[in-house]
């Protein structure tokens, strides 16, 4: 069997201090995936260990860091000297249009997932949610540090509307225009009888921007 290995380096920061949470990622070709997870905020020092030997990607990232993507980093590894950009925390902002009526919705909710695009990593970032209510249609929304964002909004009466790609580096508010929603109608009847379904669940099939169509609700 191989040998394990170990990546071993020490952090700088410019721009201002070390941020308190500063998260690493690592996955070679071969299939070795070392899972995001927060690195100590009492040492500069970092370590990845049980490796396999062979080339790996590092990725650091977090709220106030510049996500950064090292790649062809051997294991064994000793003594990298990496670099990190940090930032502000990056805030997202928009509105939230009736495009039927010209008004703004109220009422509503915003889901936030960030991009990522690795290579050789299938990687799923978590989605948050953040509902508003009685603010004249606008938002804004905490990041997860600079990058691209999947954003997309749920108004009752409304079509939901998402939008791909709003980068924290652009400063000007991202504007959904929502439509007013259809109704559908109808009945469950038991296929022999022909009897009216009472208990039936009905569950509604809506397209999703990644071409999945997943249940987004009961309607009855």
């Amino acid at each position: 069997p191989q040998s394990e290995a170990s990546i071993r380096g020490q952090l700088a920061f410019q721009g201002a201090d070390r941020p308190e949470w500063i998260y690493l990622m690592a996955f070679s070709q071969e299939g070795t995936l070392v899972p995001r997870q927060p690195l100590d905020p009492e040492s500069d020092v970092f370590v990845l260990e049980n490796l396999r030997p062979g080339d790996y990607t590092l990725v650091f990232d977090g709220p106030q860091i510049r996500e950064t993507v090292l790649t062809s980093v051997p294991a064994p590894g000793e003594d990298l000297d990496i670099t990190l950009d940090v930032v502000s925390t990056p805030m997202i902002t928009g509105m939230v249009w009736d495009a039927d009526n010209d008004v703004p919705v109220n009422d509503f909710r915003v889901e936030i997932m960030k991009e990522r695009d690795l290579p050789g990593v299938l990687f799923k970032s978590k989605e948050t949610s953040y509902t508003f209510a009685d603010i004249g249609g606008q938002f804004q929304l905490p990041s997860e540090g600079p990058g691209s964002y999947r954003i997309r909004v749920i108004a009752d009466g409304y079509v939901s509307a998402c939008l791909d790609g709003v980068d924290t580096d652009d400063p000007q508010p991202v504007v959904f225009n929502l439509s007013v929603g259809g109704r559908i109608e109808g009945r469950v009847l038991a296929a022999k009888s022909g009897l009216p379904l009472p208990q039936a669940k009905v569950f509604l099939l809506t397209g999703r921007p990644d071409n999945q169509h997943l249940p987004s609700g009961l309607v009855a």
